[in-house]
């Protein structure tokens, strides 16, 4: 679920009826006054096409973008993740893996072994990265 266009989500782990508490992936147990809920837009991220955990991954200028996608396309193992270019500069080209999340309560783990996934196959390939990350 995720509140307004705001960048938190979560998964709704108690209603009461006076407040609404939300599973969050990085923030932990969010409360949140059901007059605030009522208020706003709600997205069901459990429904199809559902939720995507993002990984920004900042690789060497040079880098060969083609051979790039293939290995984190490899990486993710799910036939619709997308590596999406999403920034050029001076020092460094950033990519985004978008892998589609099936269960939610399970994006903490699958992000750290997707990141843990990620920089041992860019080491193995040879590829130099600077930063791995969560993106919003």
């Amino acid at each position: 679920m995720r509140i307004g266009d705001g960048p938190i989500a979560g998964r709704v782990a108690h209603l009461t009826l006076r407040t609404t508490r939300i599973e969050t992936i990085s923030d932990g147990l969010l409360v949140i006054p059901n007059k605030d809920v009522t208020g706003t837009r709600l997205y069901n991220l459990s429904y199809p096409p559902g939720a995507v955990m993002r990984l920004a991954i900042s690789v060497a200028v040079d880098t060969d973008l083609e051979r790039l996608r293939d290995l984190l396309a490899s990486v993710s193992k799910n036939q619709t993740s997308q590596v999406l270019l999403t920034g050029l500069g001076d020092a460094a080209t950033t990519v985004e893996l978008v892998v589609p999340v099936t269960n939610f309560g399970d994006t903490r783990t699958l992000r750290a072994a997707l990141v843990e996934e990620v920089a041992r196959t860019l080491r193995g390939a040879g590829i130099k990265f600077t930063d791995i990350k969560a993106a919003t």
